[in-house]
């Protein structure tokens, strides 16, 4: 789903917990919690803590491209000269 149609364009869907070598994911809303399920599983080699998905250091950009790519906000993600982050981390991914 594009950003723009998003139901609450103000309101974050994930945030980011951790710095490191693990990160934590955690979803705000049930858009993402689902986005998770879909991708992410609980039946799968995917570790969780609490609700939220603990991610290695070296995957953490992927997952961010991935879920703004599907129109997920995240909370509080540095912007740069009007940049979202799905352009800033395509960027860095290419390199």
């Amino acid at each position: 789903m594009p950003a723009d149609s998003h139901p609450h364009a103000n309101q974050p869907d994930f945030t980011l917990h951790g710095s490191g070598t693990v990160f934590l994911f955690e979803p705000l809303t049930d858009r993402a919690r689902q986005w998770l399920e879909t991708h992410c599983p609980l039946t799968g080699d995917h570790q969780y803590i609490g609700g939220s998905l603990a991610i290695e250091h070296r995957y953490i950009s992927n997952i961010i491209l991935l879920a703004t790519l599907a129109g997920l906000q995240p909370l509080d993600f540095p912007s740069r000269n009007g940049q979202n982050p799905s352009e800033i981390l395509a960027e860095r991914s290419v390199s």
